[in-house]
């Protein structure tokens, strides 16, 4: 898309270059969450699947295996 933009003039490319720019921060941000939000969960699953855990009651140890084989594919 940048590429398609060069050399372009307008309003409509101008417009265009700063929601593409936008995305481009936005993607950033998005995956800097995500590293953090996942080393989080990381840190936390092991407690949430001890048998001492009062954090998730009743949690099934398939539910607790499929939780963490989704976290940890």
């Amino acid at each position: 898309m940048a590429a398609f933009l060069d050399g372009r003039n307008g309003l409509a490319a101008r417009l265009a270059g700063q929601l593409l720019a936008r995305c481009r921060e936005l993607t950033t941000i998005v995956r800097d969450l995500e590293a953090e939000v996942t080393t989080l969960i990381n840190r936390l699953v092991p407690a949430l699947l001890s048998p001492s855990s009062r954090t998730l009651q009743g949690l099934a140890p398939s539910e607790a295996r499929t939780m963490t084989e989704r976290l940890n594919p």
